[in-house]
């Protein structure tokens, strides 16, 4: 199942971002967030990443795990282990 829209708008309003906010803050317009919530349209790659880094989080979780489940500390844990891992096949 794809929890990505469900997610978006989870981490966004528990962290009390508006879709303008967040717009801003990944390069896009307003009208893509508010299409993402409500699954007229899926981010492309580059803003998965994006996402992913503005809200600590990975993109597998993004995509394929209910986040309103999770502790925060979880999902940080999760973000920082990922981040490293990739970090490690970079060299």
């Amino acid at each position: 199942m794809n929890y990505l829209p469900t997610n978006i708008k989870y981490l966004r309003t528990r962290r009390k971002v508006s879709q303008a906010n967040l717009s801003l803050a990944i390069g896009k317009c307003k009208s893509f967030v508010s299409q993402w919530e409500d699954c007229l349209s899926i981010p492309q790659t580059d803003d998965l990443k994006k996402i992913s880094d503005f809200f600590e989080v990975s993109i597998d979780w993004l995509v394929r795990k209910n986040l309103m489940n999770e502790p925060t500390d979880i999902l940080k844990a999760n973000y920082q282990l990922t981040k490293q891992i990739l970090e490690t096949y970079k060299k």
